[in-house]
């Protein structure tokens, strides 16, 4: 079901169709590390031109040699290769693998067109060809069924092309679809944005600005179908996946924390989805092998959609944190002893004069527990209070003294970086943008190494309660683009008068800067006169 064999075929049959002799080989018994499947096809060409593969190469050589040497078979034949040790190891068959082949003319090649017609619909059908007459029928075919020989007939399936929906166009669906592409996958592409539908650009792949759910319900996703929703706004990713759920794709899958995934699963229980539908979705998406960057997260992703699809136990899932609370974080736990531990969302904040001294050994912590809402983030910002830890710890409150404070007003620009803005002004593709990209900024964030820190604050969960606060209004990204790429920004909390700064990044040089620049030019423009940058540094 490799698509690589409907490529050969359609590689015979236009051979054919230009007057060559073409024979077909096809894999049919392999023992010991022989490199490929039963099933496999090779396509030869009478001038030696082969298309496809059935081993490492030396096995097709010498196939090409008795053709080019006029030792050219009028009907179906049986040959085999690495009987012996030493006929294994000319054939470079590893491990004394053998390797048995049916060698067919190829005639009428109506079939070929049969089977890509009908592969081409999403059926998935059967090449049956009878050694004795050398005919060759199609069928219907079952999902789960195998390659057969039986000495007389060989039976060999042929399926549409493994397809990827991807719901979102952001940074980590570029490196997404780059790598499915590679892997062989269709992929489509779904984003009603403007701001985001605007700038794809990746060959190969197909566009759509459809609503995500209705294109799902148009593409008719069967088992062949993945579908992965990456754009962190339910409006998208959960009608998308409300329709995929109902469908027979072999993966559904959604980028979001345990957390989000738990909520996202009770917000589809309120449609006509069954527990067994549900408990289909993937999430948090991808196998755990640490990732942080947009590249990793999608090795991740396509990692755990090749294992589903290849039927293997997801293994590498991470497990429920059961670590006790002194091994997971040793240096905080005598500190968290004695602060306030909150253990509802209607539990207040203490007042940020309890915080830890500078001269402990966590100046500045307030409170630790409870959990990341919106309205739990509004009462800490209002109070001069943010959240800060690292996977593995709960949830810690912070309210430092001192801390930095950059008082706009105040805000000297270098001459260097003088020169760079007003060269970024007067160049054409250059634009600083509000809040049109702010969950690839927030990601990006979190993903940018920094110099002498191991990993990341902003985790998977802090993540999510920044996206839902930002749909409320309270969050916002400054980012700087060129020639319509994200190349740097940066996001913080907007509350009254005041502009709480939380992190930056850049993929060029200076554009975190310029967007640091932009946003105090809007502040001065709105009678902001501070932005809180949170710790002293």
């Amino acid at each position: 079901m490799d698509s690589l064999d409907l490529q050969v075929l359609t590689q015979a049959r236009d051979w054919r169709n230009e007057g060559h002799g073409v024979w077909l080989v096809t894999v049919i018994e392999t023992w010991g590390s022989a490199p490929r499947p039963p099933g496999a096809l090779l396509a030869m060409r009478d001038d030696g031109l082969v298309a496809g593969s059935v081993s490492g190469g030396c096995v097709e050589d010498d196939l090409i040699d008795r053709v080019r040497n006029g030792e050219r078979v009028g009907k179906p034949s049986l040959i085999a290769y690495g009987v012996t040790k030493e006929e294994a190891a000319r054939f470079g068959l590893p491990c004394g693998g053998n390797l048995r082949l049916v060698q067919e003319p190829l005639g009428d090649v109506a079939w070929i067109d049969d089977i890509l017609r009908r592969t081409a619909q999403h059926e998935l059908v059967a090449r049956i060809v009878d050694l004795g007459s050398g005919s060759v029928t199609v069928e219907p075919a079952a999902r789960g069924e195998a390659f057969t020989f039986d000495g007389k007939r060989l039976r060999a399936l042929f399926g549409p092309r493994w397809r990827m929906l991807i719901i979102g166009a952001g940074q980590l669906s570029r490196a997404l679809a780059q790598m499915a592409l590679a892997l062989d996958f269709e992929v489509i592409c779904c984003d009603p944005r403007e701001e985001y539908n605007l700038t794809w650009d990746i060959p190969g792949t197909t566009f759509s600005k459809a609503m995500p759910d209705d294109l799902a319900i148009e593409l008719q996703l069967d088992p062949h179908s993945a579908v992965v929703a990456v754009t962190h706004d339910p409006k998208l990713d959960d009608m998308a996946l409300l329709e995929a759920l109902k469908s027979p794709a072999f993966y559904i899958g959604a980028l979001g924390s345990r957390s989000n995934t738990a909520a996202r699963k009770d917000r589809l229980a309120l449609f006509d989805l069954t527990s067994a539908e549900i408990a289909r979705l993937h999430g948090p998406i991808g196998l755990d092998i640490g990732s942080r960057t947009p590249a990793e997260i999608a090795v991740a992703i396509l990692a755990e959609v090749i294992a589903v699809r290849n039927g293997v136990a997801l293994k590498q899932k991470k497990p429920l944190q059961t670590t006790p609370a002194e091994k997971v974080f040793p240096f905080l736990f005598g500190v968290l002893i004695g602060s306030p531990w909150l253990k509802s969302e209607s539990d207040p904040l203490p007042r940020t004069r309890l915080a830890l001294a500078r001269d402990t050994e966590a100046p500045g912590l307030l409170a630790a527990g409870g959990h990341l809402t919106a309205r739990r983030l509004e009462e800490a910002y209002a109070q001069g209070v943010f959240p800060w830890y690292s996977e593995g710890q709960p949830v810690l409150w912070w309210s430092p003294d001192p801390r930095m404070v950059l008082v706009t007003d105040e805000f000297k620009v270098t001459r260097s970086l003088r020169k760079t803005l007003a060269r970024f002004a007067r160049t054409a593709g250059c634009e600083i943008r509000i809040d049109s990209a702010f969950g690839e900024v927030i990601e990006a964030c979190a993903g940018t190494p920094r110099a002498g820190q191991d990993g990341t604050w902003i985790v998977p969960e802090m993540i999510d309660a920044y996206l839902g606060w930002h749909a409320l209004g309270r969050v916002h990204s400054f980012e700087t683009w060129i020639d319509g790429e994200l190349a740097g920004g940066l996001y913080g909390a907007s509350l009254g008068h005041m502009f709480f700064g939380e992190s930056m990044f850049s993929r060029r040089s200076d554009a975190s800067k310029i967007a640091l620049a932009a946003l105090v030019c809007f502040c001065r423009a709105h009678a902001v006169p501070m932005i809180d940058c949170q710790r002293r540094t």
